[in-house]
């Protein structure tokens, strides 16, 4: 007997939710934002790549590039939350066979917010679990970006005993701190 109002209940949720989701898409592509994905990609590998050269310490440099970097921060808190949630809503849609239960990753997006995120946390480095919470990304794309920025030579792997880290490589003639490191003088009791 409570089949009847349970079902009008889900079927109104449902009818609710798609008119906020199509609002909320179509304000989207109205604003552009599928058009300016890459020219916004593009901007970043232009400034990241800059902030990699020796000029771009120049305090006024610097003080652009903090800018961009919490400006960038406040708009990734705005959107984030949002994406969190599209990504637990899209596997609600039909899935492919070879991918059920999978939610499509953009690798490029993905490679980009690890890697915005150890830059942001410069020398600290930050452990797979860390950049999984930081990024909203799932473990295994988290992974997968890492191997791939470690690979290429983008980023190390800082070890502390089972635990690792990783940072960022730092521009060239600035050696980054290792834990493998061994010391320079003996240490007490050994010669």
């Amino acid at each position: 007997m409570t089949g009847a109002p349970q079902r009008d209940n889900i079927a109104q949720s449902l009818n609710a939710a798609a008119q906020a989701l199509d609002q909320l898409e179509h304000a989207l592509r109205a604003a552009g934002f599928p058009e300016g994905t890459d020219a916004y990609q593009r901007m970043a590998e232009v400034l990241l790549a800059q902030r990699l050269y020796p000029d771009s310490l120049d305090p006024q440099l610097i003080g652009g590039f903090e800018h961009i970097g919490q400006t960038a921060g406040r708009i990734y808190g705005i959107l984030r939350p949002y994406t969190a949630v599209m990504l637990r809503l899209a596997p609600l849609g039909p899935q492919p066979h070879d991918t059920v239960g999978t939610v499509p990753t953009d690798t490029t997006a993905a490679r980009s917010a690890v890697i915005a995120e150890l830059r942001r946390r410069g020398r600290r480095g930050a452990s797979r679990s860390v950049l999984v919470r930081a990024t909203g990304l799932a473990a295994d794309v988290v992974q997968s970006v890492l191997d791939s920025v470690v690979d290429d030579g983008h980023a190390h792997v800082r070890r502390t005993g089972d635990a690792r880290s990783y940072i960022l490589a730092l521009p060239e003639g600035e050696a980054p701190t290792s834990a493998s490191r061994r010391p320079t003088r003996p240490t007490r009791g050994r010669r």
